[in-house]
């Protein structure tokens, strides 16, 4: 695998000027000047270090419905003692900053860890933060995320995130979707359940993006959903 370089554009050459994504090692945040006017990048993302980086799985577990998919991919990631290796700031990002326990702002954003073993080696997608404020950014950001993917080498993506049916139920139960039918059947082996009514509205964000825009580019996906939300009082 080649050096993540530390100019990667995005797919689409035709995107405005501007819209483009930086990998690299840390840098100064750059303005370019286009037609006199100074253009902040959409999405910009930050190597923390200059260094070759592989990974055959992606889990996703950005904020969401209940947190579900942050809070697992955050236990993983503690578990795993995963290294940070990328940190991702967006305009599309809402409008906010975050203060650390030293009162220091910081913009919101999301990060990527890495764990590597002699068995397996595992990239974490989590949002610190925040996803898009926005449907345009929502799909911005997966292809994003989708480069770093295939930069890394990724051959599978394992969204997760959370589905409230808004009833109290005594099973606890995983909802499942995937980018293509024969990877149904190992997850329905493993407990994971399928339905065209659940959940209903389908999937929003990037847990379902990464899905199909993976496809299209040759990458496996699977999303899985934990439903039915105990209420504990």
């Amino acid at each position: 695998m080649e050096p993540i370089p530390s100019i990667f554009p995005v797919r689409n050459a035709e995107r405005k000027p501007g819209r483009h994504i930086r990998l690299g090692i840390p840098h100064r945040i750059d303005l370019e000047n286009i037609d006199g006017e100074f253009v902040m990048d959409d999405i910009r993302i930050k190597m923390l270090a200059d260094e070759t980086y592989h990974a055959d799985i992606l889990i996703e577990g950005l904020p969401g419905v209940g947190q579900v998919g942050k809070l697992v991919a955050e236990h993983m990631i503690e578990e795993f003692g995963a290294e940070k290796i990328a940190e991702i700031t967006s305009i599309f990002f809402p409008p906010q900053v975050l203060i650390d326990e030293s009162g220091v702002a910081r913009l919101s954003r999301n990060e990527v860890y890495l764990i590597n073993t002699d068995d397996y080696s595992i990239a974490f997608l989590i949002g610190g933060d925040v996803q898009s404020a926005s449907a345009e950014g929502h799909y911005l950001l997966a292809d994003a995320y989708l480069d770093i993917a295939e930069e890394l080498g990724v051959k599978r993506i394992y969204t997760l995130g959370g589905y409230g049916t808004g009833q109290l139920q005594e099973e606890i139960r995983v909802f499942g979707a995937v980018s293509d039918v024969a990877l149904r059947e190992s997850a329905e082996e493993a407990g994971v359940i399928f339905s065209t009514d659940e959940p209903g509205g389908g999937i929003i964000g990037a847990s379902g993006l990464l899905l199909s825009l993976g496809a299209e580019r040759g990458i496996e996906g699977i999303c899985l959903m934990g439903g039915d939300l105990r209420l504990h009082c």
